[in-house]
């Protein structure tokens, strides 16, 4: 019963630190952290995040070495995103002698159970032949795993992937498939275009102009020079419009 209680106790206390984490109170965090830790000090989510406020001095002297000491002992715990952190600092070099061999073996484990950040970034690994040896398949393997999750980084590369044609065969409603999933975000204004391009000639989409306009005015209104030249284009096969109409109050 006494220690049921004090692992409800810690994680009353983690949880608070992360309140103060969100509400960008700093100063108060690793306390919380801290004050948890002593109550259950196996306790591998506040040792994690223990590391977390080391690394980014959230109410503790900034100390990376510091920092990896409990990434280690939360990620020798099984604990999948400390094993993710405990990567990162071996491939960056923080806290930790820069170690790819040693990043890409903590990514898997993490990436073994599930984390998309550690897919991700297991697959970049794959891709550029770091720390593991070169395979393009599990690379693709492994974006694909990240981007079944949700990540829009691991989307964004699938997208390109099989658009290029490079390390997969050429797959354009692949392409445009994942494309579609991170079109909309801020930043993506090549994407938006090539989706208009896409939709402009049937590129594993229906030839759809009423689409590839939609997606070529996005990109426009963010700047982009070669959505405005295909603006431009369309308004030729339409002569009632002009590729200012065409592109609408953004350009």
């Amino acid at each position: 019963m006494r220690d049921l209680l004090a692992v409800e106790e810690a994680e009353r206390l983690l949880n608070r630190g992360l309140e103060l984490l969100a509400q960008r109170k700093f100063d108060e965090v690793f306390a919380c952290f801290d004050r948890g830790l002593r109550i259950a000090p196996q306790h591998a989510s506040l040792q994690h995040h223990v590391g977390f406020a080391y690394e980014w001095g959230y109410g503790v002297q900034e100390d990376r070495n510091e920092a990896a000491l409990w990434f280690r002992r939360a990620a020798e715990q099984g604990f999948a995103a400390a094993q993710n952190s405990l990567a990162f600092a071996y491939e960056c070099g923080r806290g930790l002698p820069k170690d790819d061999n040693q990043a890409a073996f903590w990514y898997r484990k993490a990436a073994d159970q599930g984390d998309a950040d550690a897919q991700f970034m297991l697959a970049v690994m794959y891709e550029e032949g770091r720390g593991v040896t070169h395979g393009p398949e599990q690379a693709v393997y492994w974006f694909r795993k990240s981007a079944d999750q949700g990540d829009e980084g691991a989307q964004l590369m699938l997208g390109g992937i099989y658009d290029a044609g490079e390390i997969v065969p050429q797959d354009y409603a692949q392409a445009a498939y994942w494309y579609l999933k991170v079109a909309d975000l801020d930043g993506c204004e090549n994407i938006q275009c090539r989706l208009g391009h896409m939709y402009e000639n049937g590129l594993g989409v229906r030839r759809d102009r009423e689409q590839a306009l939609r997606w070529y005015r996005k990109a426009a209104g963010q700047g982009d020079e070669v959505a405005r030249v295909a603006l431009a284009a369309l308004s030729k096969h339409d002569p009632g419009q002009t590729p200012r109409d065409l592109a609408g109050s953004d350009l």
